[in-house]
C-alpha cells in the first residue's frame, strides 16, 4: 500500500475511536434540544416517547450497538466508527443533484494581484507539491485526523443506479483537467514525480485559453448537475456509445484534479457565490464545471474559488490540505524561463440520446435549480471577533444567536439549527451535529425580536444563550452529540432487525416533533480560515437556509442561500442578520 494510501487505513496518530453515549445522556440532551420547538402538550407527549424508548427496546438497541461497534474495532478495518458505513450512504445513495444539494464552495482570498492563469497555475503547483509530500509520507501532523487527506486529490465519485461510488487516484495520476469554453484539456503536471513550476503551467494555461476560442460544444458538464440515476443512465450511453467517450471520461476520472478557467470576471461575491454554487450566473459558468470531483475555479481576473465532492471529506481536512501549501500558493515565483507542458484536448462524439440527455439537463439546471436558489452574501464589517471577545461571548455562539434572532424577525417563530462539528479529533472523523437552538438561545432570540426587556435582561439573556449553545457545541465535539447516536439506534432497528420494527417503544422515531426537530431550517457552518473569502453552500430544506459563516478579527463575512418554492426570501433574511448584529453589539 501507498503512503498516502495508509492514511485511510492506518492511525497515524493513535487517535481514539468516536464513543457511543449513554443512552439516558443523549435522551436527556434531545428533551432539552426540542423543547423550543413544542408546545407544552406536545413536549409532554415527547417525553412520555422517550420514556418508553428508553425503558423498551432502546435498551437493547444500544447494547446491540455497543456490542457490534466492539467487534468492528477488533477487526481494525472500516467501519472506523459506528456510523461510518450509514453516512457513506447518506452521501453515496442521495440521488439529489451534487450542485447545491451537496457540493459547498470557497471563494478564496486571491494568491497574488495577478491574472487568472498566475492564480491557478500558483494553486495547482501548491497542491502538486503538497501531493509530493503526502506521497512521501511527510504531511504535517497536527494532532487530527488525516484520513480524508488521502482522498484531497484525484478522488472522483461514479455515479450508478441507487449508490454511487467512489475512485481513487492519488497515488498514481500525473495529469488534471482543464475546462474552458465547455472543452476539456488533459494537462500531464508531473514529470518523474517533480511538479510543474508556476511558469510552465501559466504558459499552457495561456495556451488552452488561445486554443478554446469557441464555445460551439455541447455541454457535456451540465450532465453532472443532474439527478444522479439520470447521470448514471446518462454516463453509460456516453461510455458505450463511442471508445473516444469512454477515454475521455478516464481522463476525467483518473485526474488529480479539475480547473475551471472561466471568461470573464463575475460581478461581486454574491455573483460569484453562484457562479460556484451551480454555475448558472451570467456568464453561464456551468459549462465549465464538473460536480463529481473537486474543482478549482478561477477567472480572467484572478478571482478564484474551489467547489468541493462532499460525499468523501468535510472542511476541517479542505482547510488542513490548503492550509498545508497556501504558502506556496501566496509565495514568490518567477514566470521565465516557461515551457508548454503537454496538453490534448478531449475528443467527445454524441449520439443523439446523449444530445437529449445535455438538452434536458441544461433546461433542469435553469429551471430547477437557478430559478428557484436564491443566494446572498453579508459583508459585516463593523465588527469582528475581536470585539466579540470583549464582550466575553465565544464568537461563534454570539453569530449563531444572531441567527436565532434573524429568523426570529423574519418568521416568528424559532427555527431548528444544524451546525457542523468537526470531529477530526477522532479516527476518520467527520462531523457531527451541534443542535444550536437552545432553551436559553430561543428566549434571547424571542425577546430581542419582539423588543421585549431591558437592555441589562436582554444582555444577560444573550449571554445565557451564547453559554448554552458553547455547552452544546462542546459536548458535540466531544463524540457526545445527539443525532449520529439516534441515527445508529434506528439503523439497529430498520437494517440489523435487533427488534420488532413495528415495536411501539419505536414510535419515537416516527413522531412529528422528531421529525420537525431533525429537519434543519437553519443549516449552518463555520469554517473560519485566513485563506477563505466566503464560504457557502445550498439550504436542506424548502423552508429553510443555508447560512455558511466565518469569524474573522474585524470581519464576519456570511453567505446565505435558500429555495424561492419555501417560505423564505433570502434578501429579507440577509437585512435581518445584519440588523441582528448591530443591535446585539448594542447591548453592551
Amino acid at each position: 500500500m501507498s503512503k498516502i494510501g495508509r492514511l485511510l487505513s492506518v492511525n497515524h496518530a493513535g487517535l481514539p475511536r468516536l464513543p457511543i453515549p449513554e443512552l439516558g445522556d443523549t435522551m436527556t440532551r434531545y428533551l432539552a434540544s426540542v423543547r423550543p420547538l413544542a408546545s407544552d402538550a406536545e413536549y409532554n407527549e415527547q417525553v412520555g416517547l422517550v420514556e418508553a424508548f428508553t425503558k423498551g427496546t432502546g435498551k437493547e438497541l444500544q447494547q446491540s450497538l455497543v456490542a457490534r461497534d466492539a467487534a468492528q474495532a477488533a477487526l481494525n478495518e472500516r467501519p472506523f466508527f459506528h456510523f461510518e458505513n450509514y453516512w457513506d450512504d447518506a452521501y453515496l445513495c442521495a440521488r439529489c443533484p451534487n450542485p447545491v444539494n451537496i457540493s459547498p464552495f470557497y471563494i478564496m482570498q486571491k494568491p497574488s494581484q495577478s491574472t487568472g492563469v498566475e492564480n491557478a497555475a500558483r494553486f495547482v503547483h501548491g497542491a502538486l507539491q503538497w501531493l509530493v509530500t503526502a506521497r512521501n509520507g511527510e504531511l504535517k501532523d497536527d494532532g487530527g485526523d488525516m484520513s480524508q487527506l488521502a482522498m484531497f486529490l484525484g478522488t472522483t465519485r461514479i455515479p450508478q443506479l441507487v449508490r454511487d461510488t467512489l475512485e481513487f487516484h492519488a497515488d498514481t495520476s500525473s495529469h488534471i483537467v482543464v475546462q474552458r469554453s465547455g472543452k476539456f484539456y488533459r494537462v500531464e503536471v508531473m514529470k518523474q514525480g517533480v511538479p510543474a513550476s508556476v511558469a510552465d503551467l501559466t504558459a499552457t494555461f495561456n495556451a488552452i485559453k488561445q486554443n478554446a476560442t469557441t464555445d460551439d460544444t455541447p455541454c457535456i458538464s451540465s450532465l453532472t448537475t443532474e439527478d444522479r440515476d439520470v447521470w448514471a443512465n446518462a454516463r453509460t450511453e456516453l461510455i458505450s456509445s463511442s471508445a473516444a467517450n469512454k477515454n475521455s471520461i478516464k481522463d476525467i476520472d483518473t485526474a488529480l484534479l479539475m480547473v475551471a478557467l472561466d471568461h470573464g470576471q463575475e460581478d461581486g461575491p454574491a455573483s460569484t457565490a453562484k457562479s460556484l454554487l451551480h454555475g448558472t450566473a451570467p456568464n453561464a459558468t456551468y459549462k465549465n464545471r464538473w460536480y463529481d470531483k473537486h474543482q478549482l475555479v478561477v477567472d480572467d481576473a484572478g478571482n478564484t474559488g474551489m467547489i468541493f465532492e462532499h460525499s468523501f471529506s468535510d472542511g476541517g481536512s479542505w482547510n488542513k490540505a490548503i492550509g498545508d501549501f497556501w504558502p506556496i500558493v501566496t509565495g514568490n515565483h518567477s514566470l521565465s524561463p516557461a515551457a508548454t507542458l503537454p496538453f490534448q484536448e478531449l475528443s467527445w462524439e454524441f449520439s443523439e440520446k446523449t444530445m437529449n440527455s445535455i438538452k434536458a439537463a441544461e433546461v433542469k439546471l435553469e429551471k430547477d435549480i437557478d430559478e428557484e436558489t436564491q443566494v446572498a452574501v453579508v459583508n459585516w464589517e463593523e465588527y469582528g471577533k475581536d470585539a466579540i471577545k470583549q464582550c466575553k461571548v465565544s464568537p461563534d455562539a454570539f453569530v449563531q444567536q444572531a441567527f436565532q434572532v434573524a429568523y426570529q424577525q423574519v418568521h416568528g417563530k424559532p427555527a431548528a439549527t444544524y451546525e457542523a462539528a468537526a470531529m477530526r479529533g477522532y479516527f476518520h472523523g467527520r462531523t457531527e451535529t451541534i443542535r444550536s437552538l437552545t432553551v436559553e438561545g430561543n428566549d434571547f432570540a424571542r425577546s430581542m425580536a419582539r423588543g421585549e426587556g431591558s437592555t441589562e435582561v436582554l444582555r444577560e439573556k444573550l449571554v445565557a444563550a451564547a453559554k448554552a449553545q458553547s455547552g452544546v457545541a462542546r459536548l458535540a465535539a466531544g463524540g457526545q452529540g445527539i443525532d449520529r447516536h439516534l441515527m445508529s439506534l434506528k439503523m439497529e432497528a430498520t437494517e440489523h432487525n435487533v427488534v420488532d420494527s413495528s415495536d411501539a417503544s419505536l414510535e419515537l422515531f416516527s413522531s412529528p416533533l422528531y421529525a420537525q426537530s431533525s429537519t434543519w431550517t437553519l443549516s449552518t457552518s463555520n469554517v473560519t480560515s485566513p485563506f477563505i473569502d466566503y464560504f457557502g453552500f445550498g439550504a436542506v430544506t424548502t423552508h429553510g437556509y443555508g447560512l455558511g459563516y466565518m469569524t474573522f478579527n474585524n470581519r464576519l463575512p456570511i453567505h446565505l442561500s435558500a429555495f424561492r418554492s419555501g417560505e423564505t426570501k433570502v434578501s429579507d433574511m440577509a437585512d435581518s442578520v445584519e440588523d441582528a448584529l448591530r443591535k446585539m453589539m448594542k447591548l453592551f
